[in-house]
Order: C-alpha cells, then sequence, then structure tokens
C-alpha cells in the first residue's frame, strides 16, 4: 500500500466524522477506495478523487440528490449507474450535506439482512471499470 498524501487522509477522516455514529459500518478497501458497508450492503465510496459517492437505490431519493449543485451520476465509461451519485468535492471537506444524504444511503442499505425491496447494494463486477485484457500482439510478445 502507498503513501497517502495528507489532504487525502483529512478527507477521509471528514467523512468517517459525517458517518459517526451510524449502526453497523464496516469500511473495507474495494478496487483502490474505501468500501462503506452497513451488513453486507454497499452504501458509499470514497475515491481516490477525494469523492464521495453514494447509493441511493429508492429513485426519488436519488433524483433530489442529482438536483443538489455539483452532484453527477456515477459513470462507467460512458455508463451512469443506476444507483449511485458522486457527491462534490467540497461535501468530503465540510460534511453536513454529506452526512444528511450519507444517513439516508446508509438507512436504504438496512434492508440487506431482511431481504427488504430497495435493499443494500451486491458488489457487482458490472459496477466497476474492468481492466482491459490484454491483445493478442501483447500475448505473443511476453511468450517471446
Amino acid at each position: 500500500m502507498g503513501t497517502e498524501s495528507v489532504e487525502s487522509v483529512r478527507i477521509r477522516a471528514r467523512v468517517e466524522g459525517a458517518l459517526a455514529g451510524l449502526d453497523d459500518v464496516e469500511v473495507r478497501r474495494l478496487f483502490g477506495d474505501d468500501a462503506y458497508f452497513r451488513k453486507s450492503g454497499l452504501f458509499a465510496l470514497l475515491g481516490r478523487d477525494g469523492r464521495v459517492a453514494l447509493r441511493l437505490p429508492r429513485t426519488q431519493e436519488r433524483e433530489a440528490l442529482l438536483k443538489e449543485e455539483g452532484t453527477e451520476a456515477r459513470r462507467v465509461g460512458s455508463k451512469a449507474l443506476k444507483h449511485w451519485v458522486v457527491c462534490p468535492a467540497d461535501w468530503s471537506r465540510s460534511g453536513e450535506e454529506l452526512r444528511r444524504w450519507a444517513r439516508l444511503a446508509h438507512a436504504c442499505a438496512e434492508g440487506s439482512a431482511s431481504g427488504a425491496a430497495g435493499g443494500a447494494a451486491k458488489v457487482r463486477k458490472a459496477d466497476f471499470p474492468r481492466l482491459e485484457k490484454p491483445k493478442e500482439a501483447d500475448r505473443s510478445r511476453k511468450k517471446k
């Protein structure tokens, strides 16, 4: 694991402060990002760029968050991920708006253990960028 910048350590501390007091939160590394789970449900990601992505499975909440200035759908290439919204970078630094929306994403993840509709995300390969496979020419060079 590489060394982190002072700024990334500060951002992580602020994000974790915004999530303080929420039940059953576990932090794990996932594809190089900090992933926040409630029970088995992924509800937030802190990207290497210092921005937080929240999973809001219910359309009404997701659309409301997307109306906030500086938010955008999380994308993999040109594809927008259905349930994910990326929050503005300054939310990771201030905390109040992030706290409000993260609590909602956390509450949506609550249903994961009981299987309730609109429950937590399962981690799927399709939700994250895929590594490109080496081209045939690259494979033949490696064999030599």
